[in-house]
């Protein structure tokens, strides 16, 4: 059996393309954002589709499609008749879709009092008419304000990072207004000068703390990079060789998950707060996206007296060799996504789960379910869109 693997951020297949799809007997897409129009989803899904796809919109063509990806639309371009697909979409004038037959975008930003006078598919935010939009995220610095006019009004979808107290200040000064669709503001900045921001959104930063916008994994290595006081925006990870480290922070304040050793607990419940904490004991073996795990791994875990938490955000397949005295070194499971292992291990497998969102699953059934795509027969395409129009 010959297989298509695509592994890909969008996709956009308006037609079935049969010269180019025709060659396999199974096709596989792996996308965050997938749109088909219902006679190339059909099509596709009969010869053996399988779309695995956070979001996947299926529509009804009017008119002649037109793929644009992320684009402003200003009005120098005529759309009259066709149907505009794409993922970000500005429209800086409200007559500047006339004549156009369909839109769908994840994101559409267009003026305040613009008409849409046909099938709109996708999340419209309007700005003030006169505003000036920036379409990614933005950090307030000391040149922020001085490149811009007194009363200026400045509009973003996005994150403004308002950290720096200085830059706040001069916003202040020259009456600049910022709409964003989150903001990062000191406690301070937001008591003298929160009447500069509107937001959907807002972190309120304690005055003192480093603020941390990932996640991080705190290691007696990496530990020296931070402060005292952390301010965590995702998730936090404690390795165990970072138990005497952590004992000295003062505040962790994680605006996501915390995953800590069973070691630091005590000196997490006075100082830590986060969305969830996770406790695990021994060693950590974290997997993120896919992982093979062999019989010689674990038999060498299991001769060196290890004991591991196995963290799993992906898909980990145990190869069929794995026996049932290698996953004693094993002692819990969290997992969010796919395990797979032979049939023999999985009531010992599940055994171990401390909790877990997703599936177990034999090899058998993983490779029908999503194919076997490590053969000789499978083409894999890793691109950052995968588009056919």
């Amino acid at each position: 059996m010959t297989k298509l693997v695509i592994n890909t951020g969008n996709v956009c297949v308006l037609k079935s393309d049969k010269d180019f799809f025709s060659m396999y007997d199974r096709i596989i897409i792996n996308t965050a954002n997938a749109v088909f129009s219902s006679d190339a989803y059909r099509e596709l899904s009969e010869h053996g589709m399988t779309v695995n796809s956070a979001k996947l919109d299926i529509i009804d063509i009017e008119g002649e499609p037109i793929y644009i990806g992320s684009s402003v639309i200003d009005g120098s371009t005529d759309f009259s008749g066709k149907y505009i697909i794409g993922n970000n979409i500005q429209i800086t004038k409200r007559d500047a879709l006339r004549g156009v037959a369909g839109l769908i975008a994840e994101v559409i930003i267009a003026p305040e009092g613009t008409r849409f006078d046909f099938k709109v598919n996708g999340k419209i935010h309007y700005y003030p008419e006169g505003a000036e939009v920036i379409n990614e995220d933005i950090r307030l610095d000391k040149s922020f304000a001085s490149n811009r006019y007194e009363n200026s009004v400045i509009w973003t979808q996005s994150t403004v990072n308002a950290l720096d107290d200085s830059a706040v200040a001069d916003i202040s000064e020259k009456c600049i207004k910022i709409h964003c669709g989150h903001l990062l503001i000191s406690e301070s900045s937001k008591h003298k000068h929160g009447n500069c921001f509107t937001t959907s959104g807002c972190d309120v930063i304690p005055d003192g703390f480093d603020y941390i916008d990932e996640s991080i994994t705190l290691t007696a290595i990496n530990a020296v990079l931070y402060g005292k006081k952390l301010y965590i925006k995702y998730d936090l990870t404690v390795m165990p060789d970072a138990v005497s480290v952590f004992e000295q922070l003062n505040e962790v304040i994680v605006s996501g998950n915390a995953l800590i050793p069973y070691e630091s607990v005590p000196h997490w419940k006075k100082i830590g707060s986060s969305k969830s904490v996770k406790v695990y004991k021994g060693s950590l073996w974290m997997v993120k996206g896919k992982e093979n795990i062999s019989h010689e791994q674990l038999e060498a875990a299991a001769a060196d007296e290890l004991n591991y938490t196995l963290m799993v955000n992906g898909m980990v397949i145990f190869e069929p060799d794995v026996t049932k005295s290698d996953l004693a070194c094993i002692t819990e499971i969290y997992y969010n996504g796919v395990i797979s292992i032979s049939d023999a291990l999985i009531p010992l497998l599940k055994s171990k789960i401390v909790e877990g969102n997703g599936t177990i699953m034999p090899h058998k059934q993983m490779n029908d379910s999503i194919g076997d795509i490590s053969g000789s027969d499978s083409t894999i395409i890793n691109v950052a869109e995968f588009i056919r129009v």
